[in-house]
C-alpha cells in the first residue's frame, strides 16, 4: 500500500489511494492540462481472465467493474490465463506486455500471482517488463511456502532471483 503513496506526481501523473468497502481503490490522475490524457503513465494488471472461476478472477473482475479500461483510469488489463486456452492465453500476454512496455508510459505492472504454474508464467511475463517499469507482484498464493519449501535449490534461487527483481 505503501507503495502507491511514494509514486505521486509521475511524470506529470498523481497516483493515490481511496478505500472503498473492504477493497482498495487506486486512481491515476493526469496533470489537468494535459486535456488528451497522451502524457499519462499507465498502469497494467496482469492475471487470469476476469470471467474465470477463483479468487484472483473475482478480484480482477471487481478492479474491472470499478476501473473500466477507458481513458479516466489509465488502467489496462492483460489476461494471462483461460483455462479453455491456456497457451493462447499466456503468448498473447506476453505479446501485449512487451508491446505495450516498449511504446507506452508505464507507472506499474500490477501481477496477481499464486504459486506453481502461476508464478513461473508471470516471473516469465516479468522479463517483458523494462526495469525502470515499477512491479508489483501481488501474492495470492495460500500456499507459496509449502511451493517454495518443496522446490528444488535450482528452483529455489530462480524464485528468490524472481522476487528481487519486483518492487
Amino acid at each position: 500500500i505503501n507503495f502507491y503513496n511514494h509514486l505521486q506526481f509521475l511524470g506529470g501523473t498523481c497516483i493515490f489511494l481511496r478505500t472503498i468497502g473492504n477493497g482498495i481503490r487506486f486512481y491515476v490522475h493526469a496533470d489537468p492540462s494535459d486535456k488528451k490524457g497522451a502524457g499519462m503513465a499507465k498502469i497494467i494488471m496482469i492475471g487470469p481472465e476476469s470471467t474465470g472461476k477463483g479468487g484472483i478472477s473475482t478480484v480482477i473482475r471487481n478492479f474491472r467493474q470499478y476501473f473500466p479500461t477507458d481513458h479516466n483510469w489509465q488502467i489496462q488489463y492483460v489476461f494471462s490465463w483461460n483455462e479453455k486456452h491456456k497457451l493462447r492465453y499466456a503468448l498473447r500476454s506476453f505479446r501485449q506486455l512487451l508491446i505495450a512496455a516498449h511504446t507506452q508510459k508505464l507507472a506499474i505492472v500490477h501481477f496477481h500471482v499464486s504459486q506453481d504454474a502461476s508464478f513461473y508464467r508471470k516471473a516469465l511475463l516479468l522479463k517483458a517488463v523494462k526495469k525502470e517499469t515499477k512491479t508489483i507482484f501481488h501474492m495470492h498464493a495460500p500456499n507459496f511456502d509449502q511451493f517454495y519449501e518443496k522446490a528444488s535449490t535450482k528452483q529455489k534461487n530462480y524464485i528468490r532471483r524472481v522476487l528481487d527483481k519486483v518492487d
